[in-house]
């Protein structure tokens, strides 16, 4: 064989195995939240804000308003009974 050549092992195949690392996955808050669908007819916005901020004093909820639906993304599940205690009747 020329010298102009690389000279591989025969045994060898080109590939070479890297350890195998845990997959990342970093889930955001947003990700991890509970959506709920409240109609506005249902409970007015200033209950809404009471019920909330007495559930979530921290934050972490979005609250966004389509069709006359609340659409709310909060850190966990939303009780019915929680609602009817700030709801109008």
């Amino acid at each position: 064989m020329s010298s102009n050549f690389l000279q591989v092992p025969a045994n060898h195949t080109g590939r070479q195995r890297l350890p195998l690392q845990p997959l990342q996955v970093e889930i955001t808050l947003q990700e991890r939240a509970t959506l709920h669908e409240i109609p506005c007819s249902h409970i007015g916005a200033s209950e809404l804000n009471s019920l909330l901020t007495s559930l979530f004093p921290g934050g972490g909820y979005n609250v966004d308003v389509e069709q006359d639906v609340y659409r709310i993304r909060a850190p966990r599940p939303i009780s019915q009974g929680e609602v009817n205690k700030f709801r109008i009747m």
